[in-house]
């Protein structure tokens, strides 16, 4: 997750704001967005849909019963050309929460990607104008690296021995499917960091799987694109891993989203993703990749 690793396996990162639902955009506000995000180099839009889902629970005293209900939300999406970056702004009806989301699979590194999510909130609050106003509910930013072994390597000379599932090396006759390591932490009152680790079975060789299921994209019109590399089509051993870093901030105090540094508090969140990175990733690794 450093702009000095050209070979860095990080292959997509997320910033999303969360913010209190504004009423709805008027048709001429998003046609204004719209070119604006051309202009910024996002000339793609896609509107989109997809369902929430909310699940109620009868009156207590009587044979409990859960109903769901369901709720479209409609995505409002801005991608560049070649389908390595958009950006998504919704609003979901039943927890009340608006969402602006910068999506990236080609990171720039930090200073860069800070200057664009700057400036694309910037757009935002100017055509959306109430966006200022709102309360500001929360942050985060996700790092996903896809750590493959190469030629001679093993897993093991990538990443730590704490990060990995446990291996049961006791076991006969296994045969490895799947493993997985968790940890959630507090790192301030109003922040969690979330480090999640999967090792993930090949398959001839090759990739079965590139994210982590909570960001996988299920339309397809929706989608990025992710540059493959050369040796991920000839893996040389039975498993990969992939490194699932989200770092969240949920602010108490609901400040109005205009009186709040985001970009300052990203830059935060960041500095404890990027130390998760190299504390679990091993120093012949970082060197290989550089």
């Amino acid at each position: 997750m450093t702009p000095v690793m050209k070979n860095a396996p990080l292959v997509h990162v997320v910033a999303e704001i969360s913010f209190s639902r504004l009423p709805e955009p008027k048709a001429e506000a998003i046609e204004g967005l719209h070119a604006d995000m051309l202009d910024a180099g996002f000339p793609e839009r896609i509107d989109a849909n997809r369902q929430a889902v909310e699940v109620m629970l009868s009156a207590p005293g009587a044979a409990q019963q859960a109903e769901q209900k369901a709720t479209e939300i409609r995505r409002l999406i801005f991608r560049n050309p070649g389908k390595t970056r958009l950006v998504e702004f919704t609003q979901n009806h039943l927890d009340g929460i608006g969402r602006l989301t910068l999506k990236v699979t080609d990171y720039p590194g930090k200073d860069s990607f800070f200057i664009q999510l700057e400036g694309l909130l910037a757009i935002f609050k100017a055509h959306f104008s109430q966006l200022g106003k709102s309360v500001l509910k929360g942050m985060s930013l996700n790092y996903v690296d896809l750590i493959v072994p190469a030629r001679e390597q093993s897993l093991g000379d990538l990443v730590t021995p704490e990060i990995r599932p446990p291996q049961l090396p006791g076991l006969e006759n296994q045969s490895f499917l799947f493993g997985s390591s968790f940890r959630l932490a507090e790192t301030a009152p109003d922040q969690r960091l979330r480090v999640a680790f999967e090792e993930v079975r090949t398959n001839n060789s090759s990739l079965t799987k590139v994210l982590p299921d909570h960001l996988v994209e299920h339309d397809k019109r929706c989608g990025l694109t992710i540059e493959a590399k050369n040796h991920w089509w000839k893996i040389p051993t039975e498993s990969y891993g992939i490194l699932d870093t989200q770092h969240i901030c949920q602010l108490q105090q609901s400040p109005q989203l205009q009186d709040y540094d985001i970009v300052e508090r990203m830059r935060e969140l960041q500095k404890a993703c990027s130390s998760v990175f190299r504390q679990v990733t091993t120093e012949s690794a970082r060197a290989s990749w550089k």
